[in-house]
């Protein structure tokens, strides 16, 4: 019971040296010095064939499946134009690269004195590589933005063939209907990305996760941390690595340790997206800690009578 008794005491002694440390210095009871923002400004990696895996999981099989008329006779052609394997991309010059592997069918239909024929049943098979190139940005709204262009087509074997009485380049149609057709099929492929590819959501998750409260100690006096946004920015950053995009990331807020979990506090919404402030990683973080001396004398008696009583068992178990 001594032993009990003394570390009250000492319990309350230690209160009493706290407030009698603040006496004289007015200027700071119950003032608050204003903690500066933090800052948070890293390089995210993106590997090219973590991309690359994905648009293979996203693009269908089958590219195109039409027909149009090859003169005004009536004759037509018919294209069935299928992904042969997976699509390579490559990053050069500030562009994604994609290199598409085809299987390409043709079917002729003609009429012959007024009869309509087809080789339907045999159709002519070729293969191919068209090639496009894609360049990646973000919109206010973390949107990502794509603009596909298409380069080239490149035949593993020049398609140059006579059916139904008809002499048949194919290249030259081909190519000739893609130019006629490009921005719409360059605008179908950035829609099907877009479509596809959803940053905005993502972000919006990280935001909301990066701003929940911590518990950071589970003693007889819990701290909570908490993360008070302010702002979030970020870009693509261009840099000549070929087998890795990079993202620039920047978040702003204020970071506390309190005693008091703030469930109440609202989330900030995501912000819309502007440029990074800087274009150096780094790292800058200032925690704000709020304690009342109340807490801390009730944590303190709550510790120390603990430790008393499980002394005052142990002195009576030794007699």
């Amino acid at each position: 019971m001594i032993k009990l008794g003394l570390y009250f005491r000492l319990s309350t002694i230690t209160t009493l040296i706290f407030l009698i440390s603040c006496q004289g210095n007015d200027d700071r009871i119950g003032a608050i010095i204003p903690v500066p923002s933090s800052f948070t400004n890293v390089l995210i990696k993106l590997p090219i064939s973590e991309l690359e895996e994905g648009i293979n999981k996203i693009l269908d099989q089958q590219l195109f499946d039409g027909g149009f008329a090859l003169n005004k006779k009536k004759d037509s052609l018919f294209l069935k134009i299928n992904r042969k394997k997976r699509i390579d991309i490559e990053y050069y010059q500030g562009r994604l690269h994609l290199a598409l592997p085809l299987n390409i069918s043709a079917i002729i239909k003609s009429r012959l004195l007024g009869v309509s024929i087809s080789n339907a049943a045999k159709p002519i098979k070729f293969q191919a590589k068209a090639e496009l190139s894609l360049g990646l940005n973000i919109d206010e709204r973390w949107d990502l933005e794509f603009d596909s262009r298409w380069e080239t087509i490149t035949w593993n074997e020049p398609p140059n063939f006579k059916v139904l009485g008809l002499k048949i380049d194919l290249a030259e149609l081909i190519e000739k209907e893609i130019q006629t057709h490009k921005r719409p099929l360059e605008k179908t492929i950035n829609e099907m990305l877009r479509d596809q590819i959803d940053l905005r959501t993502a972000v919006e998750r990280l935001y909301r996760s990066i701003q929940k409260p911590l518990k950071v100690s589970a003693t007889a006096l819990p701290f909570y941390f908490t993360n008070e946004a302010i702002s979030l920015r970020g870009d693509f950053v261009k840099l000549e690595i070929n087998d890795t995009l990079f993202f620039q990331l920047e978040h702003q807020s204020i970071l506390r340790i309190n005693d008091v979990q703030l469930s109440h506090q609202p989330l900030e919404v995501l912000p819309l997206r502007t440029n990074p402030l800087s274009d150096h990683t780094q790292i800058s973080s200032f925690v704000e800690f709020r304690l009342s001396f109340l807490k801390m004398e009730q944590a303190m008696d709550s510790l120390l009578g603990r430790e008393g009583v499980k002394s005052g068992r142990d002195c009576c178990k030794s007699k």
